[in-house]
């Protein structure tokens, strides 16, 4: 594909060798090993490491899984490991869904960003992937989680992903093929972000500018007796039971203590100038971070959600 590093490597491979036949050797074996090291400096200069989501409740997901890989391996994706798959119990979207079966796939490519969503999107229309309702059963799911240290925020690519730190059915198998590559934004691992929703306290902290006691009330209905809405001070924090606690806060000095020991911080970005304080901690907090500030986000659907994937295996 012109415009990647691969139509440069053959172009480049192919003047080494038109020279070679021509014989044009001033410089003897040295000239064509040069040549061929330049290639391929620039080939490797070019790749980039991607990490993707792969998950199936429909069908057959073992077939679907050999398939997506087998489909993917023919484009310019060099798979580099798969995790195995693994059963996780369906979380948001409609109810009565058959469980999961999740896995990850960690690839070298020299793709941009766009062309690896392009190509995930065609893989899962050539699997016959059906997108009706939000979070719906599904025959296949592809997910571009990172690539490299790239951070990204447009209208069709957002690496890394934005529900990946705090999801166990993504960061279980992502930790299995890759548990040393670094989230970007967080500065932890892929073994870390995972480590820290099995060992911290069931806590979220959420960090809200505007006291809004109706989307309080909203969310607090959404997690029903899972959990509870609590503030800074408040004793029953350090209750030991099986109920979440949803610190809220306005300040990162009210709530930086609470945060430490959370396992996941919410926080609005369209509530905060980007060089505020609270702005730059929230973007690099060292773990799980959800911005209700994302295009359509209900805070309500994804706290609850999101309670459900840090609960659940």
């Amino acid at each position: 594909m012109q415009g990647t590093v691969f139509y440069w490597y053959d172009l480049l491979c192919h003047e080494a060798l038109v020279k070679c036949n021509r014989g044009s050797w001033e410089f003897g074996p040295f000239k064509s090993a040069w040549h061929a090291w330049t290639c391929w400096s620039v080939f490797m200069s070019n790749l980039h490491r991607c990490l993707i989501a792969f998950g199936a409740n429909l069908g057959d997901p073992a077939e679907s899984f050999e398939q997506s890989k087998r489909l993917l391996s023919k484009q310019e994706l060099g798979l580099v490991a798969t995790s195995r798959l693994h059963r996780t119990v369906a979380v948001g979207g409609p109810a009565a869904q058959p469980d999961y079966q999740n896995a990850a796939i960690l690839a070298d490519t020299s793709l941009a960003p766009q062309e690896i969503v392009d190509l995930l999107l065609q893989t899962e229309r050539q699997l016959g992937r059906m997108r009706d309702k939000r979070w719906g059963a599904r025959t296949v799911d592809l997910d571009l989680l990172m690539v490299g240290d790239l951070v990204i925020s447009s209208a069709d690519v957002v690496v890394p992903h934005p529900r990946m730190t705090w999801r166990k059915f993504v960061l279980g198998p992502a930790a299995e093929v890759v548990p040393d590559m670094l989230h970007p934004l967080s500065g932890l691992s892929v073994g870390q972000l995972r480590e820290r929703l099995d060992t911290l306290p069931r806590h979220i902290t959420w960090l809200s500018r505007e006291a809004d006691g109706a989307l309080f009330q909203k969310v607090a209905a959404a997690v029903g007796d899972r959990g509870e809405i609590v503030f800074p001070g408040d004793k029953s924090i350090q209750g030991e039971n099986d109920r979440w606690k949803i610190v809220v806060g306005g300040s990162q000095s009210e709530i930086v203590s609470a945060a430490a020991s959370s396992r996941l911080l919410v926080w609005d970005s369209r509530q905060w100038d980007k060089g505020a304080v609270e702005s730059g901690w929230a973007r690099h907090f060292p773990g799980a971070v959800m911005d209700l500030g994302l295009p359509n986000l209900a805070a309500d659907v994804e706290i609850s959600a999101a309670i459900d994937a840090m609960s659940t295996v």
